[in-house]
């Protein structure tokens, strides 16, 4: 059940939630009592959706293709996630993100991490947890492509992305060969989104 409450100017709404769970179509549940009241900003309410395979915005990375999956304007800011296409050799420089937690998941294929000092390849079904302000990156040194979901909390570095690579409108292309100019536009945009790229170092070894 949920209502409208107005507390200190600002409105909210009110959902009452049974602790121990409800059931889906809202009916009483035998054996479950009690209720707890919480308060959640209308802004940030967001909606359940269904997105279809390749129907997000799609991008060209630095040599592979980002389609974005949920967007924070989505999410209400909480998280951001995105499917990464990436090419043999492709992958970006050792790099650092003061804002955001970032996790992948590997799909397809098998790409090698840069874990501070630690080199891992990852396989299907593997999970790699990055905590905000540690080195990292990834690389794609086989010869098949790498398909993997990355998630970023909270959101904000999706406008990153968006102001530094160009749009995938035909994914059955290639993608562009402009590594150093999305090199320079990462350089000059990376400041304002916290992150800081590592150009000295190796991304991973073979």
């Amino acid at each position: 059940m949920q209502s409208v409450a107005s507390r200190g100017g600002r409105t909210g709404v009110v959902v009452e939630t049974d602790p121990v769970g409800a059931s889906p179509s809202g009916a009483p549940v035998a054996g479950r009592r009690g209720k707890a009241a919480m308060s959640v900003d209308s802004s940030t309410l967001t909606a359940m959706f269904h997105r279809t395979s390749d129907t997000g915005l799609s991008y060209w990375g630095p040599g592979d293709r980002y389609t974005f999956l949920v967007t924070g304007e989505e999410s209400g800011g909480a998280y951001f996630a995105m499917l990464a296409v990436v090419p043999p050799q492709g992958g970006p420089p050792p790099h650092t993100h003061r804002d955001e937690d970032e996790t992948f998941y590997i799909l397809e294929g098998r790409p090698t991490f840069r874990l501070g000092d630690r080199r891992v390849e990852a396989g299907p079904g593997d999970f790699v947890n990055i905590p905000r302000g540690m080195l990292h990156c990834f690389r794609n040194f086989s010869d098949e492509p790498v398909r993997m979901i990355l998630t970023f909390t909270p959101s904000g570095i999706e406008h990153f992305f968006q102001e530094t690579l160009e749009r995938a409108y035909d994914l059955t292309q290639d993608p562009p060969d402009n590594l150093e100019e999305v090199g320079a536009r990462y350089a000059e945009a990376a400041p304002r989104y916290g992150m800081e790229f590592f150009l000295d170092l190796p991304p991973a070894t073979a």
